[in-house]
């Protein structure tokens, strides 16, 4: 797969000019976690823990262990207010959802999961509707990095706060976005996804192949890139 990397004045013509690949299919990873989410949407619950963390680990597999620590009736728990939650369309009922993943006053409720991986798991839950919340997207929409960058950014995106960096207990670099960075990054997807007439997911995913060949070409090196 190709791509073309160059400065581009809006998100708009880089998403004509690399049209292609909104229509590129999943890797095989990726449909493999797709085939999970469909059994549990299916079922109403997930039948071990296992297929969880394999869900957690394909947005980040640094802290398996975390996820692991998250027993099967609290996750499943979680999952069956999810889908009683009314619609995906609804900027109330879809905080609810990212809440209910991501945090209960102040605090984690599934161990490891944050607003990222929360993000993923309801682009799982509806790619219609939703994208993956990922620091190399957000980077792209928000910062203008010379000399790849999107020339006219949208200007609510760039005034909002940037993603914090941290670490974790390890040492490991971790960014965190609060539930509003995340509602407004999920409009704009949905905004392009109607103009482009695609889905959330696969805008994000198009926006997310160009911003890693970005970073890695500016660090004078090679890339040939792959659906994520």
């Amino acid at each position: 797969m190709e791509i073309s990397i160059k400065k581009y004045n809006t998100i708009e013509d880089l998403l004509t000019a690399n049209s292609y690949i909104l229509k590129a299919e999943e890797n095989e990873k990726t449909k493999r976690i797709f085939g999970i989410i469909e059994e549990v949407k299916q079922k109403g619950h997930f039948n071990n823990e296992k297929d969880f963390v394999e869900v957690c680990k394909w947005k980040s597999p640094r802290r398996p262990d975390l996820y692991e620590g998250n027993e099967k009736e609290k996750i499943n728990g979680i999952f069956r207010q999810i889908f009683n939650i009314g619609s995906d369309e609804d900027e109330g009922d879809s905080k609810k959802k990212i809440h209910l993943l991501a945090f209960e006053k102040g605090t984690k409720k599934l161990k490891g999961v944050g607003v990222g991986v929360g993000s993923a798991i309801l682009m799982f839950l509806n790619p219609e509707k939703y994208g993956v919340l990922d620091y190399h997207v957000w980077d792209l929409l928000t910062i203008d990095w010379e000399p790849l960058s999107i020339k006219n950014l949208p200007c609510d995106l760039t005034k909002t706060r940037k993603r914090e960096k941290g670490v974790d207990r390890n040492g490991i670099g971790v960014y965190s976005y609060s539930v509003d960075d995340w509602w407004l990054y999920i409009k704009y997807l949905r905004k392009w996804a109607g103009q482009f007439d695609t889905t959330a997911r696969r805008i994000e995913r198009c926006l997310f192949i160009y911003a890693k060949c970005k970073d890695i070409l500016e660090e004078g090196l090679s890339f040939s890139p792959k659906s994520s």
